[in-house]
């Protein structure tokens, strides 16, 4: 008796081997290769003997050597479960063995899966060229395998498909995805719920269930699908590099698609209204304090979680968390009596938005899915890509409340009367007597940094940083010329007084390509930027000027001030005051640089 075996590979090649009941004898094992598995030809010899199908494959097949992590008992490894000669799960371990076997291609993978797949026998009887009978079983792997391919390959047939543009390590492609419906989507869990640890075998690729068979749908379903459009009239020429990278053997793109389309794209296959009795809506969660794993309690908690809520198509206000839909809360009842089924509408909106956010695909593959944990560039993505495509396509997306506000990485411009060690600076004077030093420092938003806050940023290089118990996003590029400005800038000429208050009443300025988000300074000046008047350099009242005629109000008294104030630092202004209820106060004063101490005050009639 002999056991066929498959494996997915890393590479996206199938391995097939087989086991040979006969060679179990007990005999001494040394080395790595495994002692009961059949030569290469012996494998191809068994596939002959299947068919005309696997007999014309088998002679395509490359014979190579598999490395697998089987169980080891002792110093053997220990049988199939499907081969009649006894086994124990006692004392087991996993242990790395060589195979021989064949490899194929995804072409020739997907039609000998196709052959091979038989829902009701898990194996047949074959002839051997040496005249003997014997049997053949399908192992657990080879038959999950065809039951995978058979799943894309009626998927296929029956249109349930759409196109999606992906990064791969070769650059970007345009694929064909699974588009489950109800049915299908069941098939699909029970599937990945019942990939056997063979499947997974192989040394150095190890994925979780759910990832391998998402891995193998994909590949299958692109491939099935490309098959079935063979003879299709193709895509005219004019047509866009994508379209037609979806039609050939090529499905590589010649650059990377615009961003524009991807979301066109991604919201065309999505919809942007729920598509049934449910509306879904994702929260995103952030790390707060340290790691749970972390005895001393220094590391950050990294991980992120995204929890997914339900409730009512008709009724957005309304929502519960998924998992309260395997429960027996009120929340679940309420949901029953609005939809008919909530579980199967909440997986098929889980599937529809899985189209936009691919990571879902990996709780699609629970048995019950309410959400997934996501790291730091995860959380970013997130944040940045995913969540405006999700809202787009009428999900609901729930975020942190600093995203909305977050703080840039900035400039912060400091004027003082003492140096402060470890900064930039610079020499600049308040009015022709007074000098300040001045320093150019990082800051978030408003809040200068200091030099630890400095170094920790800088080496988390980019990214969602943790600063001073908030998190915000630092991007690499600005990050970088940031540090470069600096470093340019140290020795640069002074600012003078009305420089610095230029940056100050500038919204959006900029410096060297960096936004200017923070000016402080003490003494006048620091009076000056918060407001307060009292130790601006002659600010005191002031009379006005010859010529005026009415009578000023406390208040215009300490506007006339302020802008005289201003003249002595060599600025221009104007302050407008308009009272309809008293034509002698509506009054334009302004003061103009290049003229010191000259104020003029216009009534406007």
């Amino acid at each position: 008796m002999y056991v066929l075996h498959a494996q997915w590979r890393a590479d996206a090649r199938l391995g097939v081997w087989a086991e040979d009941a006969e060679a179990f004898r007990g005999r001494a094992v040394e080395g790595a290769r495994h002692p009961f598995a059949c030569p290469a030809a012996r494998v191809a010899q068994l596939l002959a003997a299947v068919g005309p199908g696997p007999a014309w494959l088998a002679e395509r097949g490359d014979e190579r050597w598999l490395t697998l992590r089987l169980p080891t008992l002792g110093a053997r490894p220990t049988p199939s479960p499907d081969l009649p000669v006894g086994s124990t799960a006692k004392g087991q371990a996993l242990r790395p063995w060589r195979v021989p076997a064949l490899l194929f291609g995804l072409a020739e993978a997907a039609q000998l899966l196709g052959e091979l797949f038989d829902p009701y026998w898990p194996g047949t009887t074959v002839d051997l060229p040496d005249g003997r009978t014997a049997e053949l079983a399908y192992g657990a792997s080879l038959r999950w395998l065809t039951g995978v391919h058979d799943l894309a390959w009626r998927l296929a047939g029956r249109g349930r498909v759409l196109p999606a543009l992906v990064p791969e390590p070769a650059g970007w492609a345009a694929r064909w995805r699974p588009a489950h419906d109800p049915s299908a989507h069941r098939e699909a869990l029970a599937l990945a719920a019942g990939c056997p640890p063979a499947a997974r075998a192989e040394q150095g690729y190890e994925p979780t269930a759910g990832a391998l068979f998402a891995t193998v749908l994909d590949a299958l379903t692109d491939h099935e699908t490309r098959t079935a459009l063979a003879d299709a009239p193709p895509p005219p020429a004019t047509a866009p590099a994508w379209l037609a990278a979806l039609r050939g053997p090529d499905a590589r793109l010649p650059a990377p698609p615009e961003p524009a389309l991807l979301a066109r794209l991604a919201a065309g296959t999505a919809g942007t209204a729920p598509a049934g009795a449910v509306r879904l809506a994702f929260r995103l969660t952030e790390p707060l304090g340290t790691a749970a794993d972390d005895p001393d309690a220094t590391a950050v908690a990294e991980t992120w979680r995204l929890d997914v809520l339900l409730g009512p198509a008709d009724r957005p206000s309304l929502l519960l968390p998924a998992a309260e839909l395997w429960s027996t809360g009120p929340g679940s009842a309420a949901l029953a009596r609005t939809v008919t089924d909530p579980a199967a509408a909440y997986l098929a909106e889980l599937d529809r938005a899985a189209r936009l956010f691919p990571a879902l695909r990996a709780a699609l593959h629970r048995t019950r899915p309410t959400g997934l944990d996501l790291d730091r560039a995860g959380a970013l993505a997130f944040l940045r890509d995913t969540a405006p495509a999700l809202a787009a396509a009428g999900h609901g997306v729930l975020l942190p409340a600093w995203w909305q506000r977050r703080p840039r990485l900035g400039l912060a411009a400091t004027g003082r009367t003492a140096p402060a060690p470890g900064s930039v600076r610079r020499a600049a004077q308040a009015d022709r007597d007074a000098v300040l030093d001045f320093r150019w420092q990082l800051a978030i938003g408003e809040q200068p940094l200091s030099a630890a806050e400095l170094a920790e940023i800088a080496a988390a290089q980019a990214g969602l940083v943790r600063f001073r118990g908030q998190w915000i996003e630092v991007d690499a590029g600005q990050l970088a010329a940031a540090l470069r400005f600096l470093a340019a800038r140290r020795d640069d000429p002074a600012l003078d007084a009305a420089a610095l208050l230029r940056l100050a009443a500038t919204d959006g300025a900029v410096v060297d390509g960096l936004p200017v988000t923070a000016v402080h300074a003490d003494g006048p000046l620091g009076d000056l930027l918060a407001g307060r008047l009292g130790r601006l350099p002659g600010a005191r009242r002031t009379p006005p000027p010859p010529g005026f005629t009415g009578t000023l109000r406390p208040y215009q008294e300490r506007g006339l001030a302020w802008l005289d104030a201003l003249g002595r630092l060599g600025l221009g202004a104007v302050l407008a005051d308009v009272v309809p209820t008293n034509p002698v106060s509506r009054t334009v004063v302004s003061h103009w640089p290049g003229e010191r101490g000259k104020t003029s005050l216009a009534q406007a009639s």
